[in-house]
């Protein structure tokens, strides 16, 4: 739920952030498109990664990369970086964003089956709905909150990785043995 949360609420606040910060608003569509593409090779990565680390091991990893990417750029927002240098590191985030996206949101869909298996058509169509709404919920008011500055994307998606890589820490590994 909070990895999609991080995903919504980035899309939410977007468009605001490439017209109003970064006076963007024409390339937009390309450039987040571009972006979306690129992540979209997470998941092709994905399989490659979960076969040798795991899925629980792989979010973790990738959850932690978020939460320090999301600090330094929070630091970072508080300075006055020139305009192409502060959308280029803004571009970066938003790439890691959607890659990060790509490399957790279908390992913790999987994680939730594990112990469905035998239901796990219906479990899926449940567990997709629940999270996608959820999701919503958690975004939607925190979409509404724009500024005029990074923060109020870079925090929440911030606050919400630290809470996903908890949550992930207390999850038992198919061993029984906490991650």
């Amino acid at each position: 739920v909070l990895t999609l949360a991080m995903l919504f609420l980035t899309l939410l606040q977007l468009e605001q952030t490439y017209s109003q910060i970064f006076d963007a608003r024409e390339n937009f569509p390309y450039i987040t498109g571009a972006i979306a593409l690129v992540a979209g090779s997470a998941s092709l990565l994905n399989a490659v990664l979960v076969v040798r680390y795991g899925m629980q091991r792989l979010v973790t990893v990738t959850l932690a990369v978020q939460i320090l990417l999301s600090g330094v750029m929070i630091i970072l927002s508080f300075q006055d970086i020139p305009a192409p240098y502060g959308f280029a590191l803004f571009l970066f985030w938003q790439f890691c964003m959607f890659f990060q996206a790509g490399l957790t949101i279908g390992n913790l869909n999987a994680i939730a089956m594990e112990p469905m298996g035998h239901i796990a058509g219906m479990a899926a169509s449940v567990i997709g709905s629940i999270s996608t709404v959820l999701a919503a919920l958690i975004a939607s008011p925190l979409g509404l909150i724009f500024d005029g500055t990074l923060r109020p994307i870079l925090v929440p998606v911030f606050i919400m990785a630290i809470l996903a890589l908890i949550l992930m820490r207390f999850m038992k590994r198919d061993d029984g043995e906490p991650s």
